[in-house]
């Protein structure tokens, strides 16, 4: 199988899990109608990416470009998705869930590699998926480091709670990490 044939699967399953992940998290959070922008607007989000990714990496499988839409899609759909799994388990009477803590430490540790990550990556590569010169080459690695160290100490911060207000980080910078901290 060739890489561009890998991207409509990839596609397909940003977009699936974008309309999921929107359709569960804004049922389940509901405050009211100011909601409903919010989860239409992240759920457009993986649509799109997934969609315009999937056709770029398909028709054009050497540039980093139509790839990187197509994380962004993939990725948004992933936090969606895990995002609403932890809302059910922490803001319904079916919770606690198995594994509600780790998805909502994985949601929230993921925005920031999509968002800022992906986004500032695009804006580096576009159009040809290269930098623009020789002298943008390090500036491209050092923003991927930067966002992968903003990554890191986001998900290791003691202080930080997640979706729900009841979820920690399970890698705690004050206590030894184990899945069996993990809180529920």
């Amino acid at each position: 199988m060739t890489w561009g044939r890998l991207a409509y699967p990839l596609g397909v399953l940003a977009m699936a899990l974008a309309v999921a992940g929107s359709v569960v998290s804004t049922a389940v959070d509901w405050a009211g109608w100011g909601d409903l922008p919010f989860g239409l607007a992240f759920g457009m989000v993986g649509i799109a990416s997934g969609l315009t990714g999937a056709v770029v990496a398909s028709r054009q499988p050497a540039n980093p470009v139509g790839w990187l839409v197509l994380a962004m899609g993939v990725g948004v759909g992933l936090l969606m998705a895990a995002g609403a799994y932890a809302e059910l388990g922490v803001l319904t009477s079916l919770g606690p869930l198995p594994g509600q803590a780790p998805a909502a430490w994985f949601a929230d540790v993921l925005s920031i590699p999509i968002f800022f990550g992906i986004t500032g990556l695009l804006l580096l590569l576009f159009p040809t998926g290269r930098p623009l010169s020789r002298g943008w080459r390090w500036y491209t690695w050092a923003f991927g480091a930067v966002v992968g160290l903003a990554s890191l100490s986001y998900g290791w911060s003691p202080a930080r709670s997640g979706r729900g207000s009841r979820t920690r980080s399970p890698w705690r910078a004050t206590e030894p990490a184990s899945l069996a901290s993990w809180p529920t």
